[in-house]
């Protein structure tokens, strides 16, 4: 005895001793000991089983669920841990999860992840704190009763949190179908009622054969077209068991069905709406890619249980199944099935009931776990049904707060098992046997639970049937981003549905309203795949996630997980180069810099009516987009933001932009027109740079500044008009262009920047002054209108403007500036306006086609230079109130041919006329005694046989004059007697008369040699000069006493040399009166 208490002690010592050791080494490989964290106190509370003998379950088992601490002992449970309740055996419902858990634990300890690396791909690791494990307890004793005893001594433990019967669960039935409405009404993009958007979303992806779902259900029949190729086959298994009694024995060995069956038809149905291929014009599940994982789990009687709901769970994580579908449920509350959720680490879809009720009050498990208060597992998401015009049918249940979303779930076509379809008819009700009549005792009538449409195709209702759509779009979503968690996929499907208003009891017997969230599959998948910022209610998208490949015709949200998109970021879709078109809400106000950079293959791009700002590069790169409408709420656009757009060959520019910015149209070479709004004040550099096809462009008048470079090789452009409020124009502006520009002309403008390319020129009524070097060296300037609101041009404003050939100065300029025409090549007339008074130095010179000018009389000043040069100039008169020719004014007029110069010029400057070739004939119209001066040279190069033309009375003066000395035998008389040609004894008589405002008077005749008779009558003393053709006085003869002489004073001369001058005058230079005089020729 002793030694047996010895035993037993010694016995006690080595247990106390391996708990320790145990102890040691759990801390030793995990690092730090296991105790409660404050994540799993909640976790951990006890839950109590409310249970009633009424309920229905099997009556040979209790599950339980572990906490934490018991959990992580990984040991293996046997009836002895469960003697209280005389168990005969021990199920791990969670062992396939718990293998797995220890496994990550080991790799986290050994740094080794090959044992658990797919999970690791596929997003699928399991949350190790959050873990529990789930057992099933057989008892000896077979009775609910002894269930119901046995659960109450089982909580009493601490290592367990919660333990319930093995509840038998049905499969939620399918209640009459609608009227026969369009096939598929879901995908129907033309309602504008239950509309989720599919096939709009089919434009994002269609699926991805990685993407496993796992239906929890009847099974799947895997002999059907529309579902044979897409059936997972190696994972399939079979949980059920065709008699619940028996069903002990069946478990410990999972039914693995590479050939899956359904003889309910359930769970086919709601696997084609997950997954249906569509092939010989069958139905389209939601994503036509994916993988489908028949987990069956309900007997051809429509009967499971909680054990087999959990081990299916299990299961699904173990294989890397991240998404399960589960349209079951029921009224009985299981923690151990919200256990088994808790710990498979996908994303879990389920049903919410279809009696009509309120889930608020009534609770409908599992669905009751995504949202219980306080301890919600954000893993789910729960589904409720609604019809094709967005209303509630009545037996579907809602719930404000217990319902997270809604989706179409009444009369919907989808695959239904091809052996049930076979043709037998049910005799009491008259419908097929496939179609599940059900009698109602209320209305003594019978109903269809499934309409027949065709061999292997029913139409279904329930919310078993709206819950793999969202599964189908969760695939959908993850084909997309494959590493989005289940909570962000339930915030992305929640967050991006629709609201919509549906009618439910309001307690006494009407109804209210409540607004529920209707699924939107394009907007789903958006959410899902964009990053944004957040401020406050609104958001910018940023980007996109990576590994994310978007589809070709992208449609941005309005909103994003429930709040406004207002811009989208710096680069967000920069070098998504499988973009084609673009469609952007109107509730988008910005786009940032470089938001669609290098989208290559966009060709189409719609901007929304609230937008204000488009940002630097937004669109640079985008080599395939050919138009876009810029809304005119858009009041700036950044530099580049088309740069490099080179099939872009239409835009509309907003009416309220301010700006062209630098570089916005670089490089759009297909451009051929754009349309330049009235609010944009200034051009940017490079705007239109390298728009080689641009033929039309409109500057409007709003515009004060074009940038350098600004339309830089726009080859094409060959008309362009600057409108006189453009005060700056940079360098290189029009540079490359074969270009004729029209500047409506501002002085506050230069023309240098464009000056190879200004051909028109319009100084508007508005200008009073022509700035100096205002159009010098304008090569191709072959016009310019000059108002008459213009006083004054400065120096050198048209020098080199090689291709002007005409210009009409208005009167109203009193004042051209120095050198203004200089080098004019091609001008061949000028009109000069009759106020002007000043022709400065070098205005005309190198004028080489100048033919014709008149000087108006006017001008009493003609500088340096004038019109040298001016080579194809006929003829000049020199006004009246000209006082000096200056130095070379005139030389190298080459063409001109003779020169009249007035009775006011005094000097004749140095090479004044020097080489004008061709001059043969200069009229000076100055007289004695202060006659023109004449300068050094000044006609050097002329004509050897130039005739100069002076005043008759000051001839012999010009011929005397030493200046004159070189010139002296072809200085001739202007208006006199006819040097010769008298015939003989014909007389010529003049008369000539001096009156108060004359000084002298002058008489000259010149004559040849011959005999000449001379008379003369005067009425004042006079005398008589002689000289020689060389202007050498010969003698003179004076009448002192005109008043002795009767009639004629006559004389008779014979003149021997070749020509003589005659000079008569008044003797007295104050006398005044006349002399009549009388040449004839004798000979």
């Amino acid at each position: 005895m002793k030694i047996l208490i010895k035993n037993k002690i010694t016995v006690a010592y080595l247990a106390i001793i391996l708990i320790v050791a145990s102890a040691l080494i759990v801390a030793l490989f995990n690092r730090q000991p296991f105790v409660a964290h404050a994540s799993e106190i909640g976790i951990d509370t006890k839950v109590v089983s409310r249970a009633t003998i009424e309920e229905n379950f099997t009556d040979n088992a209790v599950i339980v669920v572990l906490n934490g601490q018991a959990t992580r002992n990984f040991r293996q449970y046997t009836a002895e841990d469960f003697a209280e309740v005389n168990a005969v055996e021990v199920m791990n419902l969670s062992a396939r999860t718990g293998d797995l858990v220890q496994r990550q634990i080991a790799a986290e300890r050994t740094g080794d992840r090959r044992s658990i690396q797919s999970y690791i791909d596929n997003n699928m690791l399991v949350n190790t704190d959050t873990f529990r494990t789930i057992l099933m307890v057989q008892l000896a004793e077979r009775s609910k009763e002894n269930v119901l005893n046995a659960i109450r001594i089982l909580e009493q433990r601490d290592d367990i949190v919660s333990a319930e019967p093995n509840y038998i669960q049905r499969r939620e039935a399918a209640h009459p179908n609608e009227a026969n409405l369009r096939a598929q009404w879901v995908r129907d993009i033309t309602r504008t009622t239950g509309n989720i958007r599919l096939e709009d979303a089919w434009d994002w992806t269609t699926g991805n054969a990685t993407v496993l779902v796992g239906v929890i259900d009847t099974g799947i029949d895997g002999a059907h077209p529309d579902l044979t190729n897409r059936i997972q086959r190696n994972l399939c298994a079979d949980f059920s068991t065709q008699n619940l009694g028996t069903l002990w024995g069946l478990l410990p060995s999972t039914i693995m069905t590479p050939n899956p069956i359904d003889n309910d038809g359930h769970g086919t149905h709601v696997a084609g709406i997950i997954g249906a291929q569509g092939v010989n014009n069958g139905v389209a599940g939601v994503n036509q890619n994916v993988r489908l994982v028949s987990l069956r789990v309900f007997n051809d009687n429509g009967d499971t249980t909680t054990q087999i709901l959990n081990r299916a769970i299990d299961y699904a994580q173990d294989n890397n199944i991240p998404i399960v579908n589960y349209s079951i449920g029921g009224f009985s509350a299981s923690n151990s099935t919200r256990t088994a959720i808790s710990n498979y680490s996908g994303f879990f879809v389920c049903s919410t009931g279809n009696t009509g009720g309120n889930n608020d009050v009534t609770h409908h498990y599992p669905s009751y776990y995504a949202n219980t208060p306080g301890d919600a597992l954000h893993n789910m998401i729960a589904v409720g049904r609604i019809n094709n015009a967005d209303g509630r049918p009545g037996t579907s249940n809602y719930g404000a707060t217990t319902v997270n979303i809604f989706a179409p779930g009444q009369d919907i076509l989808n695959t239904f098992p091809m052996n049930r379809c076979d043709g037998t008819i049910h005799a009491a009700s008259g419908f097929r046997n496939c179609e599940d009549p059900v009698f109602d005792a209320a209305s003594g009538l019978w109903f269809r639970s499934t309409t027949h449409t065709a061999d292997g195709y029913h139409r279904l209702s329930g919310s078993s049937m709206a819950t793999p759509h969202v599964a189908g779009v969760a695939a959908l979503i993850r084909a997309l981003r494959p590493n989005m968690t289940p909570a962000q996929m339930r915030t992305a499907l929640i967050d991006s549905a629709e609201t919509i208003t549906i009618n439910i009891p309001d307690g006494s017997g009407g109804t209210t309203t409540q607004n529920v969230r209707r699924l939107n599959a394009l907007r789903a998948l958006q959410s899902a795949v964009f990053t944004t910022s957040v401020s406050g209610n609104n958001c910018t998208i940023t980007g996109v996630v990576a590994g994310v490949t978007l589809p070709a015709n992208l449609v941005i949200p309005e909103n994003y997980n429930g709040r406004t998109v207002t811009q989208i970021g710096n680069s967000a879709f920069a070098n998504q180069t499988q973009l084609s078109q673009i469609t952007i809400p109107n509730s988008i106000t910005n786009i940032d810099s470089s938001a669609f950079e290098n989208c290559t293959s966009l060709t189409n791009v719609t901007l929304p009516n609230n937008l204000t700002n488009i940002g630097s590069s937004a669109f640079k790169g985008c080599v395939s987009l050919g138009s876009i409408t810029i809304p005119n709420t858009v009041t700036n656009i950044g530099p580049n933001a088309f740069n490099n757009c080179s099939n872009l060959s239409n835009v509309t520019l907003p009416n309220n932009l301010p700006s062209i910015g630098n570089s916005i149209f670089n490089g759009c070479s297909a451009l051929t027109s754009i349309t330049i709004p009235n609010s944009v004040t200034s051009i940017g550099s490079e705007a239109f740079k390298d728009c080689c096809s641009l033929t039309n462009l409109t500057i409007p008048s709003s515009v004060t500044s074009i940038g350098s470079e600004a339309f830089r090789y726009c080859t094409s452009l060959t008309n362009i008009t600057i409108p006189r409020t453009v005060t700056t124009i940079g360098s290189n502006a029009f540079f490359g262009c074969s270009l004729s520009i029209t500047w409506n002309y501002n002085p506050a403008l230069s023309a240098y920047n464009f000056r190879d390319y200004l051909s028109s020129v319009v100084v508007g009524s508005n200008v009073t002054s022509v700035s100096n070097y205002a159009f010098k060296d304008c090569p191709n300037l072959t016009s310019i209108n000059i108002s008459n609101s213009v006083t004054s041009i400065g120096y050198e404003a048209f020098w080199g403007c090689s291709r002007l050939t005409n210009i009409v100065i208005p009167n109203s300029v009193t004042y051209l500036g120095e050198a203004i025409f200089r080098d004019c090549s091609s001008l061949t007339e000028v009109f000069l306006p009759d106020g002007l008074t000043t022709i400065n130095d070098t205005t005309f010179w190198g004028c080489s086609s100048l033919s014709n000018i008149t000087i108006p009389n006017d001008v009493t000043y003609i500088g340096l230079g004038a019109f040298s040069g001016c080579s194809s100039l006929l003829s000049i008169i020199i006004p009246d109130g000209v006082t000096d020719i200056n130095i070379e004014t005139f030389s190298y007029c080459t063409s001109l041919t003779s020169v009249t110069i007035g009775s006011s010029v005094e000097s004749i400057g140095f090479d004044a006329f020097r080489y004008c070739v061709n001059l043969d004939s200069v009229i000076i119209k100055k007289e004695y005694p202060n006659i023109t001066i004449l300068g050094y040279e000044a006609f050097y190069g002329c004509d050897p046989y130039i005739s100069f033309y002076v005043p008759y009375n000051s001839l012999i003066y010009y011929k005397g004059a030493s200046d004159w000395s070189d010139y002296s035998s072809r200085i001739m008389t202007i208006d006199l007697i006819p040097e010769c040609g008298f015939e003989n004894n014909n007389d010529y008589t003049m008369t000539y008369y001096k009156d108060a405002e004359n000084y002298y008077l002058f008489i000259i005749w010149v004559v040849d040699e011959g005999n000449y008779r001379i008379s003369f009558n005067s009425t004042s003393a006079f005398q008589i000069e002689f000289y020689d053709e060389d202007a050498n006085l010969e003698y003179v003869t004076q009448v002192t006493d005109p008043s002795n002489l009767s009639g004629y004073f006559d004389y008779e001369i014979d003149f021997p040399s070749y020509m003589y001058y005659i000079v008569v005058k008044f003797t007295d230079p104050l006398a005044s009166g006349s002399i009549e005089t009388t040449v004839a020729c004798l000979d």
